[in-house]
């Protein structure tokens, strides 16, 4: 892996590859599918799973390619794999934090970044003019700490592979969706055709004060958060479609169900825990599962089913 977080778009592209380990692991580990449709892979000299379905593998790839999209403009806080009941009520929320990611302009993704302790332009002119010892020096750049960043990694494997007997068992059916949440000064993604499209109100935060308007697409006001891609079915087949959650209600014509629901009543969860922080060169990375008070609603409503 040396040298892959040389630029910002190698970070980026490092970040895809976990995302999408991520997700078949997280697949697997909550029983989104049938264990039988998934394989035993290696990365990060790691056992994995990944589902061998084309359709699903196809999807997912797409919904990285997405997220990746809007992590090249520099806007992106937070991605999160969230999984509903088979009423699309949140049950749980991983989240991958990486507004510690540096914020770098979209002509600049290729740039290589400057060495510890060199400012941008000194960078450029030791580039342009090297000087005759500079041979001799060692290398150290932020790609030197992708030695470390593999073993990170497994960790992140490891602690998701043992996190269903922690979270418990899920009801049969479920879905799942990938978003993304917006940092407060970013424009919302617009463009035809747009695979964001906006979540329910509960996991919609409220705009702050000040914050610019988003942009519209689709018929959608779409405001500072994200991305999702969804699944039709759990343990069936998927949809082609992406969506988008965004921070307030977005539908022009709300249902009188939806108005009457708390916006981001279902954000940060009931309970969280925390999985791992991985830190190296310009990688910075925090990640936690929340689980959401309607998997705690379920879960007694089950037991006094079963008491009943």
């Amino acid at each position: 892996m040396a040298g892959v977080l040389d630029t910002y778009q190698g970070l980026v592209s490092t970040f895809g590859s976990f995302l999408t380990v991520s997700i078949h692991t997280i697949l697997y580990e909550r029983a989104i599918y049938p264990t039988n449709t998934f394989i035993t892979a290696r990365k990060y000299n790691y056992p994995v799973r990944q589902n061998r379905h084309p359709k699903v593998c196809k999807w997912i790839q797409d919904a990285v390619a997405a997220v990746e999209a809007e992590m090249l403009k520099a806007t992106v806080a937070r991605v999160a794999v969230l999984i509903l009941s088979p009423d699309s009520v949140p049950l749980e929320r991983f989240m991958f934090d990486v507004s510690g990611f540096p914020s770098v302009p979209a002509s600049e993704t290729l740039t290589p970044f400057a060495p510890p302790g060199t400012s941008a332009p000194e960078a450029t002119e030791n580039r342009e003019s090297p000087d005759l010892g500079s041979e001799h020096r060692p290398d150290i750049s932020p790609a030197i700490s992708t030695i470390d960043l593999e073993e990170q990694f497994r960790g992140v494997m490891s602690r998701l592979a043992f996190c269903g007997s922690s979270l418990g068992p899920l009801p049969e059916g479920c879905t799942f969706t990938v978003c993304i949440e917006l940092k407060d000064e970013a424009d919302a993604p617009i463009g035809h055709p747009q695979p964001w499209i906006p979540s329910q109100p509960s996991l919609q935060r409220s705009r702050q004060s000040g914050s610019r308007p988003g942009a519209m697409a689709d018929e959608a006001s779409l405001e500072k958060e994200g991305v999702v891609k969804r699944k039709e079915s759990g343990r069936g087949s998927t949809t082609d479609t992406l969506a988008q959650k965004s921070e307030e209600k977005t539908s022009p014509h709300p249902s009188s169900e939806s108005s009457t629901v708390r916006t981001g009543s279902d954000l940060g969860g009931v309970r969280s825990t925390p999985l791992r922080s991985v830190a190296a060169g310009e990688l910075s990375l925090e990640m936690w599962i929340e689980e959401a008070k309607g998997k705690m609603q379920l879960r007694n409503n089950t037991k006094s089913a079963e008491g009943g």
